[in-house]
């Protein structure tokens, strides 16, 4: 990737069927929690990318599910001693887990877990504005509540 590019990320909100849970990843050798999803690659929409990454990850067929843009996060930030650029596009994702079921991981470095949306804010999420905007989302009603 161009030392100087833009990566678009795209990420979904999976919640259980009560909407009490969301599922996140976590890397095995690190402590914070991020959305499930990935990298948009060129000529294909977010939705095809959540649908890929999903299927990749974690072995779903996500093609029949219901898909909502619910926001945006941009995010610059350093790891291992190189610069990113980052626009998530956040999708609520509707019908492709139940929120009672392990997840499985396909990918040996990534594994999934359950955490109650009433803890998110004590939770190291990142991007960091991801979990400002679910802890802002979660008391509207269109977000989170829909059914």
């Amino acid at each position: 990737m161009n030392e100087h590019s833009i990566e678009i990320i795209a990420r979904a909100i999976i919640t259980d069927e009560g909407n009490t849970k969301i599922l996140f990843c976590t890397p095995k050798d690190s402590e914070y929690f991020y959305l499930p999803g990935g990298h948009v690659e060129f000529g294909e929409t977010a939705e095809s990318a959540l649908v890929r990454e999903l299927f990749e990850e974690a072995g779903v067929d996500a093609s029949e599910a219901e898909f909502r843009q619910v926001g945006t996060v941009e995010n610059i930030f350093t790891q291992s001693g190189v610069s990113h650029h980052e626009i998530n596009l956040l999708f609520e994702v509707k019908g492709v887990f139940s929120g009672t079921e392990e997840v499985p991981s396909l990918e040996e470095e990534i594994s999934f877990q359950w955490h109650s949306v009433a803890d998110i804010p004590t939770l190291p999420v990142f991007p960091e504005k991801v979990k400002d905007l679910l802890a802002q989302k979660k008391n509207e009603t269109e977000f989170l509540t829909r059914n």
